[in-house]
């Protein structure tokens, strides 16, 4: 409204200027006639220059009226503006005030909904984005399927998550720093194995690809012969995509190497899984051809025993590996079972070599 007032005092100043610099101008009748009279006036000896001051002094006058007049209305006019505008104003706020109020209702209806429990869900649900700070509640439904009666579960930020529960909805934004940190917690035996295989079982049942592509990881990096079993199901379930499945398949590989082949020793003897026995007892045979090999490649030729100090402590303590499964292939080739021979006669080479 003060800007509104000011262009208009401008205007209002500038068709002053403009009125005045108009009654300056004179046309050539006019001067004509002004002279005419001037001439009268000094015949009757009337003072001239008092004539002619009088004269601008009532065009200036009738000017000032003309203006004072203008003034007049353009204030009558705004004044209008101005007192019917805080009336509409008002108007307005009371409708807005009405819809603000109404929306109010409509918000707080629509949470009493949300928080009222149903038969299925027993913790109030929250929203909050998959990175925030650890301390935070965190909001497992995003899981789905095995999350989906998880809600907010919350945790000492001084001891970190420990239940099944915490756990899963901890790692329930399929995090790869989150499930280092879960490995490096069961790898440090801050948990036991239970919580662990718990959590994993929970995440295979995951909807979402990279949520099982990380349990294949947190397996992957825990060789035992429970992480064994569970990859191997993994590599065996149809339903499972390739990416995951070629993932497993890469993992149980490891399982070639000495530092992890006694993992096998157990599958192989319990034969709970034949399948899984079949594939550990191939594994087991790998590893001991390799072994072999490398016994055959650091001894002199022709040589039984000594050799290189270095070579002939590492036959030493490979063959504390694969000893144990000796007596466990002998019972197998007992049994009928014709693919343990190639291996038992491999692991008696391995044995006999220290």
């Amino acid at each position: 409204m003060d800007r509104k007032l000011t262009m208009i005092l401008a205007m209002l100043v500038f068709f002053a200027a403009l009125a005045y610099q108009i009654s300056k101008t004179e046309t050539d009748g006019g001067r004509i006639a002004r002279l005419a009279r001037i001439r009268k006036m000094m015949d009757e000896g009337r003072p001239v220059y008092n004539l002619a001051q009088e004269a601008k002094k009532a065009k200036f006058e009738h000017r000032a009226q003309r203006l004072a007049g203008l003034i007049d209305s353009l204030s009558e006019q705004i004044e209008k503006k101005t007192t019917a505008k805080p009336v509409a104003k008002k108007k307005e706020t009371k409708k807005d005030d009405k819809k603000k109020v109404a929306k109010k209702d409509d918000k707080k209806k629509k949470k009493k909904k949300k928080a009222e429990p149903t038969q299925e869900t027993e913790v109030a649900k929250s929203d909050d984005d998959k990175s925030s700070d650890s301390n935070d509640s965190f909001n497992a439904s995003q899981g789905g399927g095995a999350y989906a009666e998880i809600r907010n579960q919350m945790f000492d930020p001084n001891r970190g998550p420990q239940t099944i529960e915490e756990w899963i909805a901890y790692l329930a934004g399929a995090d790869h720093d989150r499930t280092s940190e879960f490995i490096r917690a069961y790898q440090s035996a801050s948990m036991t194995s239970d919580i662990f295989y718990g959590v994993i079982d929970l995440m295979l049942k995951d909807p979402r690809e990279p949520m099982r592509e990380l349990a294949a990881m947190a397996l992957g990096s825990t060789h035992s012969a429970p992480s064994f079993t569970k990859l191997f199901a993994i590599r065996e379930n149809g339903k499972e995509t390739k990416k995951v499945r070629e993932q497993a398949e890469e993992y149980l590989a490891n399982y070639r190497e000495v530092a992890y082949v006694r993992y096998l020793h157990s599958i192989i003897k319990n034969r709970e899984n034949k399948a899984a026995s079949s594939f550990a007892l191939s594994l087991l045979t790998d590893a001991a051809q390799t072994e072999f090999q490398r016994q055959q490649e650091g001894q002199p030729s022709g040589s039984g025993s000594g050799g290189n100090p270095q070579s002939s402590r590492a036959n030493a303590s490979n063959a504390r590996v694969f000893r144990p499964f000796e007596s466990t292939l002998e019972s197998l080739v007992k049994s009928g079972q014709d693919e343990a021979e190639l291996p038992l006669r491999l692991v008696r080479e391995i044995a006999s070599a220290t």
